[in-house]
């Protein structure tokens, strides 16, 4: 092994891969001693992927019952397979998985049935937005595919790295194509780069809608709060003081924003479905984006009643009584 290299596998399908070919995020598999069921509560699909020895320590996901891969998974040896949480949990509620056989696919003679040894952590095949279905893993040993890719968990820099392996693959076979050579980081990045332009651009004009909301509020109450110039030279003048003229002006001024306010977000609740689509672990119903809005909007009514309230509270009561 390289220096500096901590753990390295390969696998047939890298996490984040996109959706699955046949588009129905997985194919059917079977359970030794167990009809097949399409109506069970969790979907009898699964991913299947080849994997090495190593790959679940090169990716960090946790081993949470049995066993992982090892040399004794040899190609004559007993079929293996791990399985992910997800399809442990959904099939063998009891926590009896271990030493369940599962097959993908259908039954069929020629077919090994294969020996569950380990649970593995969820992990997500196709997209970050979508649910987490049913895995499992096979051995490369007894499950060869023609395409695989590298995996290297490194301690310095993953990209130096990349190219010694290269080096080192094209020394074993120099007809092996290597290609397409990134960090983790940088493949999942690529996978959620148009969702995450389609949000910055709903950013951006939710920030621009909320602007121009702040810039009307503003515009229409300090517009309101002056029109009662009159209003409070004539309070003012008949005993009411600064703090009660304040309150006033603030509290009229609040009451219509608070109303649009709470119609607004019963809206925005109407439409979470709706929303929920283009959302990434974010719910719909978010409490701290249903806080932060109102919380702005409500601000800037505040300020918009407080800066012409104090103006109006410090003139003259016959100064205001005179005003047109």
């Amino acid at each position: 092994m390289l220096p500096g290299v901590l753990a390295a596998s390969a696998v047939s399908l890298l996490p984040v891969a996109g959706p699955s070919p046949n588009g129905r995020g997985g194919d059917p598999f079977s359970i030794e001693g167990r009809p097949w069921n399409p109506s069970s509560a969790v979907p009898q699909f699964a991913h299947a992927m080849a994997a090495g020895p190593d790959y679940f320590r090169a990716m960090q996901i946790p081993l949470l019952a049995g066993r992982a891969f090892n040399g004794g998974d040899a190609e004559n040896s007993p079929h293996v397979a791990v399985i992910n949480e997800t399809l442990a949990r959904g099939f063998f509620p009891k926590g009896d998985a271990i030493g369940q056989h599962i097959m993908l696919g259908a039954p069929r003679s020629g077919s090994p049935w294969m020996t569950i040894v380990g649970i593995v952590g969820d992990v997500k095949t196709t997209a970050l937005d979508q649910e987490t279905i049913p895995q499992f893993y096979a051995p490369l040993t007894q499950d060869a595919s023609p395409f695989v890719s590298l995996v290297i968990r490194t301690t310095g820099d993953p990209m130096k790295m990349a190219r010694q392996a290269a080096a080192m693959v094209h020394s074993i076979d120099p007809d092996r194509p290597v290609y397409d050579i990134q960090t983790m980081e940088q493949h999942v990045d690529t996978t959620i780069r148009q969702p995450r332009f389609v949000s910055m651009i709903a950013g951006f004009f939710a920030g621009v809608a909320l602007f121009l909301a702040a810039i009307g509020i503003f515009g229409v109450v300090a517009h309101a709060t002056i029109q009662r110039t009159r209003e409070i030279g004539l309070r003012m003048a008949l005993g009411a003081d600064a703090n009660r003229v304040l309150g006033l002006v603030i509290g009229g001024g609040l009451r219509p924003v608070i109303g649009g306010i709470a119609l607004g977000i019963a809206g925005a609740l109407a439409l979470n479905r709706a929303l929920s689509s283009i959302l990434f672990q974010v719910k719909a119903d978010d409490p701290a984006t249903f806080l932060l809005a109102p919380a702005v909007l409500i601000a800037v009514a505040f300020t918009a009643c407080l800066i012409p309230a104090r103006k109006a509270a410090r003139i003259d009561p016959m100064t205001a009584l005179r005003s047109e």
